[in-house]
This record gives structure tokens, sequence and C-alpha cells, in this order.
């Protein structure tokens, strides 16, 4: 049996890669090529060919009996940092949960969710929380179990590759030939990720770290304009990783088109001097953390659950196991909870505003301010027209009065902002930053994000609607669509 008792395996478009480690070094490594087609954007196109070829391999290499990590591509991915006050151990999962169902594009059918506590500030609680698009996951894990995999975890690239670079801030850009995924590493949490697809695999290298320097550039821009207290400065550097990115014509390349600096990557393991650390980066993210914990083997109970899942913890170690995910809620069930834990949540929002620190003052009245329209949003779209109903609109904006000093409708900026959205049109992301609105999303053509703008200046609520940012994203190899910021002075 090859030496090591972790393998950690990352499915790649052409190939898998594999390493073995002890939890402290590297042991082994290699490929397996996947035949053309099974691996597609990230997606096993067949987990019953894939199981297949999985148990083929794992018997010829001698690898049976490993615990096994695998990563799941982060395409569709969607990070986000929550602010929730502090809230009883029983109550955080479901808290979690609805704020994400209110700030994910996708709804919870389509994803899993996955939570970390990050720590505490006061009377506030952060949570890093990663939605996954379970179609990905669910095909992986069929694959695993069909190829009669006993114990294992699933991890995420992004968070992998974020490990293995091993620093606080950096913009980690994995290369491979028909992909690019950019992660942002902000407190050495991935905050953001990015994915390109190459629609010509064999471009000239020139292009393609063109293109991937503009999208740097967005990045970065989007990140600034939303972070101006946490910004990524011209200092922080870009750390390769990826098939290509030993290449020395890409390096050469990626130097010229780069603002930001180049940094190596440093990995916590110790590895063989011939071993090619940026081809197998990932990898290396899921076998750092291999051994912390047990894997748990699969029930038979668990196999065709489905819920948002969990993780454990610090920060990175966003790892899911079949394990961790329990039968699935009746939907009244699942409905009652969520109400319970939502009127709390909003409850606690109200006692706790008398205690703010002034220093963060401005921080927090935007959180809260936010957390109130994403309040007012729901009501309103979910709740019949009643009289109670009305009381509860009026009893918001009566908070937001006392938070700004000023009388806000936060029912017309609500309606201003989703109720014109139109067809070919989607929203990903609002964040509210002083006087100022900035709406991220999606739009099939350029014509289609200029035209939700003008509808949103039409409602004649705001004093300026501007496009601050419009590029374009490849989907695939035929499909593009555009990726725009609004910015909307109130």
């Amino acid at each position: 049996m090859a030496g090591g008792r972790y393998l950690a395996i990352s499915f790649e478009p052409a190939e898998l890669r594999y390493i073995t480690s002890d939890g402290k070094k590297v042991t082994e490594w290699g490929t397996a090529p996947l035949e053309p087609g099974m691996v597609t954007d990230g997606l096993i196109k067949d987990p019953q060919q894939m199981s297949t070829m999985l148990a083929e391999f794992l018997k010829s290499k001698n690898l049976a009996g490993k615990r096994i990590v695998s990563s799941v591509a982060g395409i569709r991915s969607l990070p986000r940092i929550l602010r929730l006050p502090k809230l009883p151990p029983k109550l955080v999962r479901e808290a979690v949960i609805y704020e994400a169902d209110r700030q994910m594009p996708l709804p919870m059918s389509e994803m899993y969710v996955a939570h970390v506590h990050l720590g505490d500030d006061g009377n506030e609680s952060q949570y890093y929380v990663m939605g996954m698009p379970r179609e990905r996951i669910e095909r992986l894990v069929s694959s695993l179990q069909l190829a009669r995999v006993k114990a294992y975890r699933l991890d995420l690239k992004s968070t992998a590759l974020a490990r293995a670079a091993n620093v606080e801030r950096a913009i980690v850009v994995d290369i491979e030939p028909a992909r690019v995924e950019i992660v942002v590493v902000l407190d050495s949490v991935p905050l953001i990720t990015r994915t390109m697809i190459m629609t010509d695999p064999d471009m000239a290298h020139e292009d393609r770290m063109r293109r991937i320097a503009a999208e740097i550039a967005h990045t970065v821009a989007f990140h600034n304009a939303n972070q101006p207290d946490n910004r990524l400065e011209p200092d922080v550097p870009v750390v390769l990783t990826g098939k290509l990115a030993s290449d020395a014509d890409i390096m050469r390349e990626a130097a010229q088109a780069f603002t930001h600096p180049i940094s190596p990557l440093t990995p916590s393991l110790n590895l063989p001097g011939e071993f090619p650390v940026d081809e197998y980066a990932a990898c290396l993210g899921m076998a750092i953390i291999a051994k912390k914990k047990k894997p748990i083997k699969v029930s038979s109970k668990n196999k065709k659950s489905r819920t948002t899942g969990n993780v454990t913890s610090p920060a990175l170690e966003l790892m899911l196991t079949p394990a961790n995910i329990p039968p699935k809620k009746s939907p009244k069930k699942f409905v009652l909870a969520s109400v319970a834990a939502s009127l709390l949540f909003a409850l606690l929002f109200v006692s706790y505003r008398y205690d703010l620190d002034d220093s963060d003052q401005t921080a927090d009245l935007a959180f809260r301010l936010e957390s109130v329209t994403l309040q007012l949003s729901d009501i309103q779209k979910t709740a019949d027209a009643s009289e109670s109903v009305r009381g509860r609109i009026e009893l918001l904006e009566e908070e937001t009065l006392e938070l700004l000093g000023e009388p806000v409708s936060l029912v017309d900026t609500v309606d201003a902002i989703f109720e014109n959205i139109p067809g070919g049109v989607a929203t990903t992301d609002v964040s509210i930053r002083g006087n100022d609105i900035f709406v991220e999303g999606f739009a099939a053509t350029r014509t289609a994000a200029i035209n939700y703008l003008g509808l949103i200046e039409e409602t004649e609520q705001f004093s300026a609607v501007n496009i601050a940012s419009l590029s374009t994203v490849d989907i695939d190899a035929s499909t593009s669509v555009m990726q725009f910021i609004i910015s909307i002075e109130r």
C-alpha cells in the first residue's frame, strides 16, 4: 500500500490528480486520464462512469482503504460573510440559513449551505457561509458511493486553494487550460471567488494573461468599492497555481500583465524536492486538514437525504461529509422552524441596538439598515396586505428613523430595486455603504443591463443611478453574459 493514510483527489476536466500524505508530508502523487466530457465545467456528467474509473484507479494504485478528501469545483459557489446577533447554538443554523436564503440568488432547494463561526465582536457573531450547487455535490457523492468508497470528505476547491496558499491576504489564481479560478483571500478566508471558462484552451499565453489581468482588476475594484475599510492594496500578492502556473512563458506574461506582485506558493506540508507544487495546489489544500478529524462513514439513512449541510472549524476547514447531512425535514416543520428563528433574529436586532460602540457605529448602522431592508422585502413580497403587516412595516421604518435620524421609505426603496427587474436580468448581491447602494448581478445582454438601470431611474426614488462596472463573462464555449454593478445614490 502506498505510504500515507490520506488521499486527496481533484477532478480536473482532463485528468484526476491525487496525492497521498501522512498528515505532515506528501508521500506520493500522480494523475489518471479522464475521457473527454467526463467532467465539464466542474460537473461530473455520469456518476456511474466516473465510479467505474475511480474504482479501477484506486485498485491499480493500491489506494483502497485511504481516507479520501475530494474537491468540488467552485463554479457558481457563493461565499458570504454574515454578521448576526449572538444566538443560542441551537438556533444558529436556522438563522444562517434564513439569511443565506435571502441574500443568495439561488433557492435553498438548489444549494448546500455550509457555515463556519469566525468569532464574536461584542454582541455580534460573524459567520463565513458558502452556498454550493447541489447538483455538483450530489454527483460527486454518487460517484464515490458507487465506487464503494466507505470514508470520505468533500472540500470546495476555492477553500483548498486558499488553505494551500498559507497566507492571510492574497489573490490566488488557479490556471488550467480550460478554466481559471480566482480566489481573493482576506484574513485567511476565501472571500471572493470568480471562475473564467476559457473557450479556447490553446489560446496564446499573452491573450490568456491579459484576460486574467482584466478580471483581477475588475474583482479588486468591486471589492474596494464595497469594502473601503478592508481594501485590496496594490502590494497584495498574486499566488499562481494550476497546471499552467509553472510554465515559464505564463510566468513572464503574468509579470507583465499583473499590477500586483507575484509570490510563490508556500504550503505548510513538507514536500519532496521534485514535487510539482503549483499543479497539485488543490490537493495540498485538502491534505493539510485531512487528519484533523476522523471522517464519518456513510450511513444508509443519509444516502438520499437533502439539507443544507454543515462544516468543521476553523474558517478554512469547510468540509462536508455525507453523515453531516441529516434527513430531509417536512416543509411545514422547516417553515415553522425558520419563522421562529427569524422572529428571534429580528427581535435581537432591536434589543441590542442600544449597546453600540461609538467606534463601530457607522458600519453597524449600514449592516442593520441592510437587515431591516431585507426584512421589509420579505414582508412585502410574502404577506398579504393586512393591517398587521402594515403595522410591522411601519414599525421597521420607525426603527430606521431612529438609526438614520431621518425618514426613509424602505418599502419604496425595495420596490424600486427589486420589482423593476426585467427579463434577462438576475441580481446576485446588494450592499449598502453610507448613502450608496450597490447592486451586482448578471444580464443576458448589455442592453438588458442598461434597461434595468433605466427602470430604476424612472422610479424617481434616487438622486443618481449609474453603471459602475459592466464586463463580459464566458459561461461556456458558446455562451457569455454581462456582469454588472449598479451604483445608486439615495
